[in-house]
């Protein structure tokens, strides 16, 4: 069964406010919504971004004579299902070392973060809230989000 959300813990919060009873609040998280087929348009995007990005990686490491069998890249997505964070990183890897432009691809990623991510599972995101998201915390969700909603194992 596919999830319907997951959660992200911002590790800097200092800049992602909103506003609850006329007072600014930090956010603490940021809830991800499961795409639905009005975002396919963007998903598709970031499907296609993370399988160049892994397929250039699989071509350098050929390059660099690293041997790998098929079952090694079975387990490679084993390990990404079962360990989330690591599958992240690997993702986020892929993606900043990849020829796609990376500016590319998180401006994707903020346009559909504009429909399916909701700060402290409160209040849609908004374009000046998503601007005070730290660059690395954006990384980390995309790469927790392809993980969670585009890969396909």
């Amino acid at each position: 069964m596919l999830k319907e959300e997951f959660i992200y813990e911002l590790s800097d919060s200092s800049h992602v406010e909103y506003q609850q009873d006329g007072k600014f609040v930090k956010a603490k998280f940021i809830t991800l919504k499961a795409p639905s087929k009005k975002h396919r348009r963007l998903i598709m995007k970031l499907y296609q971004y993370f399988c160049r990005a892994r397929e250039e990686s699989i071509l350098k490491l050929k390059e660099q004579n690293i041997e790998f069998k098929e079952n090694d890249i079975q387990k490679e997505k084993i390990d990404e299902k079962e360990s989330l964070m690591l599958g992240s990183s690997a993702v986020k890897a892929a993606l900043c070392c990849s020829t796609i432009d990376i500016n590319e691809i998180i401006d994707v990623f903020e346009e559909l973060l504009l429909e399916i991510g909701y700060i402290n599972n409160i209040e849609l995101l908004r374009q000046d809230t998503i601007k005070g998201i730290s660059i690395e915390d954006t990384l980390e969700m995309l790469g927790e989000y392809i993980i969670n909603f585009t890969i396909i194992f």
